[in-house]
């Protein structure tokens, strides 16, 4: 009898360390579990605004990680605007022009945050592909007060003074008057090339003087601080729109 009752107590404490055993193994498991899963990306929406400014006439698809944003962004100056689902940040994005069938662009673009991410497709020069217009990556910020700009042209004249201008910039010596600008900075522009960064007030913005840089230095346009209301805080890139030989302004890529 007392072997009996000894064999089941044994039975019982064997039982006990096995239940203990599978449950400490199933706390391990379910550690592991939770340290191998992703979190889930909270679904977000936005509207996407498309532009494009091309010097050949093109007619735009738009994809977005594969799905159709629009087959009808028709060139030399388009847009777009559509409402856009997603959850990862960055985007793979294909232009393709459908009158050629050709892939112009394949690109990856951050969606910032906010209810609308503004994208600018642009042409440099006749028969090149597409770049996309976005934040620089490597330049300094501008000091406070002050901001940055950066312009591009893209001249429907075809004669050769006009494929490189000269770019004056002059900024308000106080900040905060408009009877005061002076120039302080200048630089040679070819067609198609984005400039160098150069600086203005974040109150008082610059203004440009565009000459030719032919023997005859003609004055092609004054780009007035007004042409600069909607720069960012920061950085900003223009495109100049030169309508004629005394007629230029300006349209914001970003």
């Amino acid at each position: 009898m007392k072997k009996e009752i000894h064999n089941i107590i044994r039975k019982i404490n064997m039982l006990s360390i096995i239940n203990k055993c599978s449950v400490g193994l199933l706390f391990v498991y379910c550690i592991g579990c939770s340290k191998g899963e992703e979190a889930i990306e909270p679904l977000r929406f936005t509207t996407v605004g498309l532009n494009a400014v091309t010097v050949d006439s093109f007619r735009f698809a738009v994809t977005d990680n594969g799905t159709l944003l629009t087959d009808s962004l028709i060139t030399p100056v388009g847009n777009r605007s559509m409402v856009v689902k997603y959850k990862e940040t960055v985007r793979r994005y294909r232009v393709t022009d459908l009158y050629s069938n050709s892939l112009l662009l394949d690109t990856l673009i951050n969606y910032k945050p906010g209810s609308l991410n503004a994208i600018t497709f642009f042409q440099p020069t006749a028969g090149s592909k597409l770049v996309w217009v976005g934040p620089p990556a490597n330049e300094p910020a501008p000091e406070a007060g002050k901001i940055k700009l950066s312009v591009v042209y893209a001249s429907p004249f075809t004669t050769a003074k006009y494929d490189e201008i000269k770019v004056v910039v002059e900024n308000s010596q106080s900040g905060n008057s408009g009877t005061d600008y002076v120039a302080k900075d200048s630089f040679l522009l070819k067609r198609g090339e984005f400039s160098r960064f150069f600086t203005g007030g974040l109150d008082r913005k610059p203004r440009l003087r565009l000459y030719t840089t032919d023997a005859s230095r003609a004055a092609l346009a004054t780009l007035n601080p007004a042409s600069f209301s909607e720069a960012n805080s920061d950085f900003s890139i223009f495109y100049i729109n030169i309508n004629s030989t005394t007629s230029a302004a300006l349209t914001k890529f970003y």
